[in-house]
């Protein structure tokens, strides 16, 4: 479930940096983007570093955070979603596997287990 809740979360950032990258391309590019679905569309235009508080929006962390993630999980979530950006990279479950291995599993407080 762990997993899952991570995976959802991520897709759903990417989705709203897509859209939005998609709605700030040129008028030309707009068409040949719109091919790819939102979660992918960084794969074709990854985004610069300096532009990324502005693709990706402060509400992609809000549905996760008022459902009681914590925080240090949030934070990692959002740096794995601005590398996934800025290099270009596809989503891939097991990357993010790798990346939520690195965490302190154990002393979070997740919503869904007993506190």
């Amino acid at each position: 479930m762990f997993t899952a809740v991570a995976e959802l979360t991520v897709l759903r950032a990417l989705e709203l940096a897509g859209e939005r990258i998609i709605r700030w391309a040129e008028r030309s590019s707009r068409g040949p983007l719109k091919a790819f679905k939102p979660i992918s569309v960084h794969v074709q235009r990854p985004v610069k570093e300096a532009d990324l508080d502005e693709v990706l929006p402060k509400g992609a962390w809000a549905i996760p955070a008022v459902a009681g993630l914590p925080d240090e999980l949030i934070e990692v979530l959002d740096r794995h979603t601005r590398i996934l950006l800025v290099v270009g990279l596809e989503f891939r479950r097991e990357d993010l596997i790798l990346t939520l291995s690195r965490l302190p599993l154990e002393k979070m407080p997740l919503p869904w287990l007993p506190a």
